[in-house]
């Protein structure tokens, strides 16, 4: 079993964030309080394997610079997240491509850069 709240955390400091980041839970149609919606995440625990999706699937956290969606395949659940601070540096590169050769690959995978990544 998961803990919904331990997730969260876990995916936070992986990008050296915090709880005080957060600004909004919720979804794009609905807001929820923080504090109660963290504390209900903290005795909400759930099977992330496969089988069937148990979470809200449009639950989404927004904070400073980033925001948190629900991901989901054959009923194995996470959060994705992505960083939304346009601060970053940012490498331009030629892109010729957005489809996938033979599915689930990167944009870098799809045009030959992963070499270049940190460039």
């Amino acid at each position: 079993m998961t803990n919904l709240f331990d997730e969260t955390v876990t995916i936070l400091e992986r990008y050296d964030k915090t709880i005080a980041d957060i600004e909004y839970i919720g979804t794009l149609e609905t807001k929820i309080n923080t504090h109660k919606a963290l504390e209900l995440m903290k005795k909400t625990n759930y099977d992330d394997g496969f089988g069937s999706q148990e979470i809200a699937d449009n639950l989404m956290i927004r904070g400073n610079g980033f925001v948190m969606t629900r991901g989901e395949y054959d009923g194995s659940e996470w959060w994705d997240y992505m960083q939304t601070d346009t601060s970053l540096p940012q490498v331009e590169r030629d892109v010729k491509s957005f489809e996938a050769n033979i599915g689930w690959e990167s944009l870098e995978e799809i045009n030959g850069l992963e070499d270049t990544k940190n460039d």
